[in-house]
């Protein structure tokens, strides 16, 4: 009874002052909606003329709701009025469509006090799956690709193509490679010998065949004296083998870079050779062993009178 007299004699003093002198209790929230378990922010500001004072704090039934914090603001006071706000941080893990009671207040107004009602907040509590839910698009639907089969043959010759080519590159090259060594390997290095060199092997292969010894004494002085011909040829470059004796001296008294002492000891080697090769001269092994000897000397003595010319030669050009 005392409740609803005051209530009557606060809604007859509101009525009577005037709409800037009114004390107010005005709540909002940041959502109307939310999730199970999901916090949101309850706020109730009290306002009142400077002159009336709040008596506590407001009063809200949170019945299905979790309070998890509680903020108060200071007081503010600015053109001859005075707020009060404070803000609810709640929660629930029920899931339905919940009423927050309308908050109480009681502020002083000199001796009387005045109670103040704010509104009743109404908040839909929904689950995550039918959020969740809500956020799954359709499927669409199954788009049958055309598959080109001319396209997938191309690429299969082309990848053909290229295996082959790959495959042919690497043997020719590894067959080329082999070849090359195969040629490297009968590869010798040429050594260029000199004529008294080339002489002295084949005077030396002649004499390692004992002609004289077996009694093969004309073809002992056929050969020898071919070997010294050739010899001269290869020199000077007198066709010494088609040459008869007579000829190759003077030929190489005028031609061939030799002295007339060498040219001397030639003939003289030749003409014993002729006698035996044309007027079968009898000779001994013994003989045949001095002709031998001559033909060395005459390569010995070939490369010192070829020495002697090549200093005579470059004496007269630097005196010239």
């Amino acid at each position: 009874m005392y409740r609803w007299l005051t209530l009557f004699f606060y809604l007859l003093s509101s009525a009577l002052l005037p709409a800037q002198d009114r004390p107010a209790v005005n709540v909002t929230v940041d959502r109307d909606s939310i999730s199970i378990g999901e916090r949101m922010t309850y706020t109730v500001t009290v306002e009142a003329p400077e002159s009336m004072t709040l008596i506590g704090d407001p009063t809200t039934d949170f019945r299905d709701f979790e309070v998890t914090q509680i903020k108060r603001f200071d007081p503010v006071v600015a053109a001859g009025r005075r707020t009060d706000r404070f803000e609810y941080t709640i929660t629930t893990f029920n899931i339905d469509t919940f009423e927050i009671p309308a908050p109480g207040a009681f502020v002083l107004s000199g001796r009387d006090t005045v109670s103040l009602v704010g509104r009743t907040v109404t908040i839909r509590v929904t689950s995550v799956l039918d959020t969740a839910a809500a956020d799954i698009r359709p499927e669409k639907p199954i788009v049958r690709a055309e598959v080109r089969w001319w396209l997938i043959g191309l690429l299969f010759v082309l990848l053909l193509l290229v295996v082959g080519g790959s495959l042919f590159f690497v043997v020719w090259y590894i067959r080329r490679r082999r070849a090359l060594n195969r040629k490297t390997e009968n590869l010798r290095p040429l050594v260029v010998k000199s004529p008294e060199e080339l002489a002295r092997e084949e005077l030396e292969a002649l004499r390692a065949r004992r002609l004289p010894e077996t009694g093969r004494i004309k073809e002992f002085h056929v050969d020898v004296s071919a070997i010294i011909r050739q010899y001269i040829e290869r020199r000077s470059g007198v066709m010494a083998l088609e040459m008869p004796t007579s000829d190759l001296v003077a030929a190489c008294r005028h031609t061939a870079r030799l002295d007339e002492n060498y040219i001397s000891m030639l003939r003289r080697f030749l003409e014993v050779c002729d006698l035996v090769k044309f007027a079968k001269y009898p000779s001994s092994p013994g003989e045949c062993d001095e002709v031998m000897e001559h033909a060395f000397s005459l390569l010995v003595l070939g490369m010192n009178v070829s020495a002697a010319v090549e200093r005579r030669l470059e004496s007269y050009g630097q005196h010239r």
